[in-house]
């Protein structure tokens, strides 16, 4: 008995744990944000596309700035809204 209770727990954990990992899907994408870029910090900056970060049952527009690449010359691939049955949810931006 004390080995099903404890499988148990351990499954509900799980279950737990990735449900919340789950990415939100909305009904409609919000607007396209408008933004003007200033100029870089110095040479070695890039810009990073804003995101969209989950709050709630929404998504909230965060905006872009500019950062130095985490290794050599790798380039960031921006975020984007992917289709999910009869919504859209953020897949994030990464390097």
């Amino acid at each position: 008995m004390k080995k099903i209770t404890w499988v148990l727990s351990i499954l509900i954990v799980v279950i737990t744990i990735f449900s919340s990992c789950a990415p939100r899907v909305v009904v409609a994408k919000p607007p396209v944000a408008v933004v003007t870029r200033p100029a870089p910090p110095g040479p070695r900056y890039v810009w990073v596309d804003g995101n969209y970060i989950r709050s709630g049952r929404t998504y909230v527009y965060h905006p872009g700035y500019y950062a130095i690449p985490p290794r050599g010359k790798v380039v960031y691939k921006p975020g984007y809204w992917v289709r999910r049955g009869n919504g859209y949810y953020w897949r994030n931006g990464r390097w």
